[in-house]
């Protein structure tokens, strides 16, 4: 998980830099960090519950995110969602009001009176990273059992769900 998740999504974000207009193309590479992250971090063995683990996921990497008013944090986790998430998968553009930009210190800035929500895909990618690299090191920790075995639960089911997947070409007989 961890060397695919670096190796085949953020480290691949983080080259696309170098790319003019990639900002989109990161973003879209790297939202799927959230959802994936939290259910590895609970153990979750289903399918389904994308935006509750989205959002748990967005809180994982975001710890402060919790000191906000709720009614804002909301407004900001459904727009990460919503807007950023579902726009890119399932129409290929974010909501008119979610936009990329340089932000300066910060990967996500988020104006409550206009609602506007600002990424920086490139510095977020980088946070990610550093996520995964402390999330990594955690599971390593053999102290840490109960994340360590929720994390197997998930790589297993994981595992399962795509060994689970059978074709046969309808040319062949």
């Amino acid at each position: 998980f961890l060397d695919r998740t670096d190796g085949w999504q953020l480290s691949i974000a983080e080259k696309a830099r170098d790319i003019q207009h990639s900002g989109f193309a990161v973003l879209h590479i790297i939202l799927s960090y959230f959802e994936a992250v939290a259910k590895y971090h609970d153990g979750f063995v289903q399918h389904g519950q994308s935006e509750y683990y989205f959002k748990q996921g967005v809180q994982l990497v975001f710890p402060p995110i919790a000191q906000i008013p709720a009614h804002v944090r909301d407004a900001i986790l459904s727009d990460l969602y919503r807007g950023a998430r579902c726009g890119l998968y399932h129409a290929g553009m974010t909501a008119a009001h979610i936009g990329l930009g340089a932000i300066g210190p910060g990967d996500i800035r988020y104006e409550p009176n206009t609602r506007r929500l600002i990424i920086d895909p490139y510095n977020l990618t980088k946070t990610l990273r550093a996520h995964l690299d402390g999330y990594g090191q955690r599971l390593r920790d053999s102290a840490n059992a109960d994340l360590r075995n929720k994390f197997e639960a998930r790589f297993d089911y994981d595992g399962a769900q795509i060994q689970g997947i059978q074709w046969q070409n309808p040319n062949q007989s």
